[in-house]
Formats: structure tokens, sequence, C-alpha cells
């Protein structure tokens, strides 16, 4: 309850129901006997439940604590995940300090958080003020509004890292898009990473298609398709026809840097970090890749 009360100042509360099916979020023991996975949360439910937060109590996972230390840290993981399950996304470790930072832990001199922070107020703004039952959430500060701001620098600091080539495979209705996402794929030449075409699908590590979403809709999606026997599938709008073809051109292989992003695993920047290529709302002049950037390539890869 602790943990859900840090959430208050945004409008919301909490209460005990006794009948699960009643409950908007079920609360679980999950027991990781690797202490891997400290907590997770399921938006689409478990078992027919509407929803649910496990949490991994396992005290001998936190034997460095003691008591008062273990309590409060379990406070607020559990605001960490419940977080989540109001639509906020985390705030990458080189952003700050929040509850939304997944990775807090590893801050020097770390001591648990009792309250959220300015970082998660604009953290709460990724999901459109929204959160997963509808209630419109306050988040106390104003969105910042990275369209009104100029581009970030390009960074040219090249990694040291084992060169790495991600064979592609062009749908036919996306082959005149080749040269674009080659392009894209360029933008991470400075972690060693190119892109090839591969001679056919079977042997490509990622099948790239046009979206059936509307060019001004929803944007580039990645995942890993079963159909494709696990491989990535990174499914690209197809430019609007009010677009010229510089522009379109410029589009598509901003949005290839950003999506072959998330292939190699790079987690999204949010847009109050930083202006990255792996800021999902990225500017329209967007031609590189920023320090943002780096910073989230090394949260995957760390040294």
């Amino acid at each position: 309850m602790n943990g859900c009360r840090v959430w208050e100042p945004l409008g919301i509360s909490c209460f005990l129901v006794t009948d699960p099916d009643a409950a908007d979020i079920v609360v679980d023991y999950y027991y990781d006997t690797t202490c891997q996975e400290a907590a997770k949360n399921d938006l689409f439910g478990s078992c027919g439940q509407q929803g649910g937060v496990w949490i991994n109590t396992a005290r001998e996972c936190r034997e460095s604590m003691d008591d008062s230390i273990y309590w409060d840290w379990l406070t607020q993981l559990i605001a960490h995940e419940i977080g989540h399950l109001l639509i906020i996304s985390d705030i990458p470790s080189f952003c700050g300090v929040g509850i939304m930072n997944p990775t807090i832990e590893r801050f020097q001199d770390y001591t648990p958080l009792e309250a959220i922070t300015d970082l998660d107020r604009q953290a709460c703004h990724s999901g459109d003020g929204k959160y997963l039952f509808g209630v419109e959430l306050d988040c106390g500060v104003e969105r910042v509004d990275t369209y009104g701001q100029p581009p970030d620098e390009c960074s040219t600091e090249v990694i040291e890292a084992e060169p790495t080539t991600i064979s592609l495979w062009f749908k036919e209705e996306t082959i005149a898009w080749t040269d674009e996402v080659l392009a894209g794929c360029a933008w991470w030449r400075q972690m060693q990473i190119s892109c090839g075409v591969a001679p056919s699908q079977d042997a490509a590590d990622v099948i790239i298609r046009k979206s059936d979403q509307y060019c001004t809709g929803m944007g580039a999606v990645t995942f890993r398709d079963k159909t494709l026997g696990g491989r990535y599938a990174i499914n690209i709008p197809e430019p609007c026809e009010s677009e010229s073809a510089e522009a379109a051109s410029k589009k598509i292989e901003r949005v290839a840097a950003h999506e072959i992003g998330h292939v190699l695993g790079v987690d999204h920047v949010p847009f109050f970090c930083a202006d990255a290529s792996m800021n999902p709302s990225g500017k329209p002049d967007r031609t590189c890749l920023t320090s943002a950037d780096i910073n989230a390539w090394r949260e995957r890869f760390p040294r």
C-alpha cells in the first residue's frame, strides 16, 4: 500500500478489496530462485485476472539489506511496477533519479526513494495523461515540447565493440526503400554495426515490411514475429502522399534508424530526457545519433 501511495500526488488512490475479481490490480507472491527478477507486472492479466503485479520478496535475494532498508526498497519496487500499470515508462539511468528508473540501485550511495521526483512527473506524460483504467493523471508539471527545441548535436564518439552485421530481407512492397533503410542502419556504425541485404528471406535476421497503419497514424513497429521463427520484423508505414520525395526518403531513413536500434535491444529515450534518435517523438530534422543514443546503447551493452 505504501508503494501505491507514492502516486497519490498524481491523483491516484488505492484501497483493498476482498474479491479478486473486483480488483484492478492483483498482487501475488512471485518467487524467483535466481534472484534475477525483483518484480514484474502483466498488463494483460494472468489466469483470467484483469492485471497483476508479481513481487519477489525472497529475503535471501537481498541479504545485504537490513530490515529498514529492505522494506523501503520493497516499497520503491512496488511503486515502480504500479507506475508501469499507470502506463508510465522507464527513465534511463543516465537521465537521473526517479521511482521509474529501473537501475536506480546502481547509483552510488543508493537509498530507496520515498516519493516521486520531477523526472517521474515528466514520465507521467509518456502515457498521454491516461492510465490503464482511463483515469486522468495530474502529472504536476508541464509537458516538455521537444518540437520547440533545436535537435541535439550529433555524437562523434566511436565505441570499441565486436563488429556485427545485420542481414535484412525486404518484402516486395518495400524494395523501393532499401537505400533509405540501409542508410538508417548506418547511423549505428559508431557501434561497429552494419547492415546488408540477405540473399533470401530465410537467411535474413530482420524482415522489412510495409505497415498497414496510415501514414500519419501509429509509427513503425519492431517485434519478434512467431511466423518468422521468432526473428525480428520491422513494419514501416508508407509515407504520406502529401510528402515530397525528399521528405519521405529522410523520414524512412530516420524511422529505420530508430527501429534498428530496437533490433539491437536499445530502449526508448523519453521525450523529456533528450532529442535522440531513440526518442519516439523525435523531430523530422533528426539526422544522426546523439550522446543520449550512445548512453542508451551502453545500458543495453554495459562494459
